[in-house]
């Protein structure tokens, strides 16, 4: 609605990326590395508990673990059926969250390696967030983060859509997918983008044939286009978009390229024939 109450023409139906999902278990310490990140920073991540009652953790550590006293930031599935975290030497939940298997939920961690401490977050399905820890304290000190471990007793988690302040990070984006050398020198502007503005996707280079997807910062699609034998696309806004951060992705044969924008207003995406 405008602000005189006019409703608009509906929007294009649109493609959601949803979690994925797992099965069995236990899973052995499964490390993967990310840039080092340090000072205050915020951290995001679907993850999907595969049963109930279940026993397992995700982590945020300063290298590649193999034991829970090497973990730093620590969210729990636990065996009751609840989320907690790790706060020191126990874990600790400020709010009971219920879990129930194959569910996402989606996590924003707000971390501090200056002084070891990091608030959590979580909501499923889109529903409210909820506090779960308010300065929790690492398990382990460390000066900077660059790696993420699942490990579980019993059952499995899935683990998508992992970002670092607002950017998603190409080895969550899809395991299978890895970043080549390339031309590719992917820039999107006007950034921030405002309402019934033009939106450019500029490659860099001349790319034969590539895919691009734009994610909101929860990890949903809502746009997806093939381009063949393009340097730039040109996206026009008209209708209505929720404001906020969105990730655009740009893969081809030999990269995978990330960058974030901003929308001041609420828009509508519209390709340019």
């Amino acid at each position: 609605k405008d602000a005189a109450g006019n409703i608009s023409a509906a929007s294009n139906s649109a493609a959601t990326k949803t979690a994925s999902t797992c099965t069995g278990g236990p899973i052995a310490y499964t490390n993967t590395a990310f840039t080092a990140t340090s000072g205050t920073f915020t951290a995001e991540f679907d993850a999907v508990p595969g049963a109930a009652a279940m026993d397992g953790v995700f982590s945020l550590n300063s290298a590649t673990t193999s034991a829970y006293t090497t973990m730093s930031v620590i969210v729990r599935f636990n065996t009751s059926n609840t989320i907690d975290a790790r706060n020191g030497a126990a874990y600790a939940a400020a709010t009971s969250v219920a879990y129930t298997p194959n569910t996402a939920y989606h996590f924003r961690l707000v971390i501090n390696t200056t002084t070891d401490k990091y608030d959590i977050y979580v909501r499923a399905n889109g529903g409210a967030e909820q506090t779960i820890g308010s300065q929790y304290a690492f398990r382990t000190a460390v000066t900077s983060l660059a790696n993420r471990c699942i490990k579980t007793e019993v059952g499995c988690i899935a683990i998508t859509n992992f970002m670092i302040d607002g950017v998603l990070k190409s080895a969550n984006i899809n395991s299978a997918e890895i970043a080549l050398s390339s031309n590719m020198k992917l820039s999107v502007y006007p950034n921030p983008l405002a309402q019934n503005g033009e939106l450019t996707i500029d490659f860099g280079a001349k790319l034969e044939k590539a895919t691009v997807e734009i994610f909101d910062i929860n990890g949903k699609m809502f746009y997806s286009r093939s381009i063949e034998n393009a340097s730039k696309m040109n996206l026009i806004t008209n209708g209505i978009l929720n404001k906020g951060f969105y990730i655009v992705k740009v893969s081809d044969s030999q990269s995978i390229n990330n960058q974030k924008f901003k929308v001041k207003q609420v828009v509508f995406l519209k390709d340019i024939q």
